[in-house]
């Protein structure tokens, strides 16, 4: 029997044995048996189910950006440190290390001086009796309100990236250094030690380079640059010719001595116009005029002669 069974498992065409039969028969019904499996219909895609899924992919990724940047610091952001006495912070003292937010000011009284790191771009020391706030800290602008006092100005941004209000003009950072201060009647000066710094108030502008001082007043806007180690006597017929009513035997005191060319250009576009041919000799006389601004152009004012002027001064950007 048990070569029987063995021949007909492996070959079903050999004689069956009736047992085996019997077992064939039970297991019959358990046989596979080929049917649907009674899914229901997937529906089709619209593109209702596909806006639902897109808005739910940009929520999941804006809640992942956001908590992602809620766990880092802006890195824009000002901070704000105390150097000597008891800088204020708003209504609160500076403890230690702080964000300075836009809006809220920094004040130091006789004894106290700060230091504002400017979201990587440099930093900024804070005298005594000083008053400042940050009006924007972005990429690309950083701006400042500097209403009195003064700070010491490191900065290594582009240029205009880097800007401070002040009650008689915008300082504009074109990549230097240079102490800024201002008085409590909103008249300042600056002195620009490294690089250029452009003063600007309405349609009057002075572009202070390198070892200059520019004084500014509420009103007039910046006045002629000059250089640091300039006589009082220059300073004061400047002041005079920037600041008050013309006065011919302020130009003579300021044209004197005068071998300062960025000085001069300025002064050309400030005196009447019956006075100009005199600066304008002064100047040719210690910088050679640029090719293509002739000097009627120049006593005229024209835009392209002053500009070549002053690209050959090192003062267009």
């Amino acid at each position: 029997m048990t070569e029987k069974i063995d021949d007909y498992l492996w070959d079903p065409s050999a004689p069956a044995d009736p047992e085996v039969e019997r077992l064939e028969r039970i297991l019959r019904p358990l046989a596979y048996q080929e049917r649907p499996l009674g899914l229901r219909p997937v529906r089709r895609f619209s593109w209702r189910m596909g806006l639902a899924l897109a808005a739910a992919a940009t929520l999941l990724v804006a809640l992942l950006a956001g908590r992602e940047w809620m766990a880092k610091e802006d890195p824009h952001a000002w901070r704000v440190a105390g150097l000597a006495g008891a800088p204020r912070l708003g209504d609160q003292p500076v403890a230690g290390d702080e964000r300075l937010p836009a809006g809220k000011w920094l004040e130091t009284d006789a004894r106290s001086r700060a230091r504002v790191e400017l979201g990587g771009i440099g930093y900024a020391e804070v005298g005594p009796d000083s008053r400042l706030t940050a009006l924007r800290s972005r990429r690309g602008e950083h701006r400042m309100a500097l209403r009195r006092g003064t700070i010491d100005a490191r900065v290594w941004a582009p240029p205009r990236v880097f800007l401070v209000e002040t009650p008689a003009a915008l300082a504009v950072d074109l990549g230097c250094a240079y102490v800024l201060s201002v008085e409590d009647d909103g008249s300042g000066q600056i002195h620009v030690t490294s690089g250029y710094v452009e003063l600007v108030n309405g349609g009057r502008r002075s572009v202070v380079p390198a070892g200059s001082v520019a004084q500014m007043r509420p009103g007039h806007g910046p006045g002629t640059p000059y250089p640091a180690e300039s006589p009082a006597a220059l300073r004061a017929a400047l002041a005079a010719l920037d600041f008050g009513v013309f006065r011919r035997d302020a130009l003579d005191a300021a044209l004197a001595d005068a071998d300062n060319a960025p000085m001069l250009w300025h002064l050309l576009q400030r005196v009447p116009q019956h006075e100009r041919a005199r600066v304008y000799d002064r100047l040719a006389a210690v910088a050679a005029p640029p090719e293509g601004a002739s000097r009627a152009a120049a006593l005229r004012l024209e835009p392209r002669a002053m500009e070549l002027w002053q690209r050959e001064l090192g003062l267009r950007w």
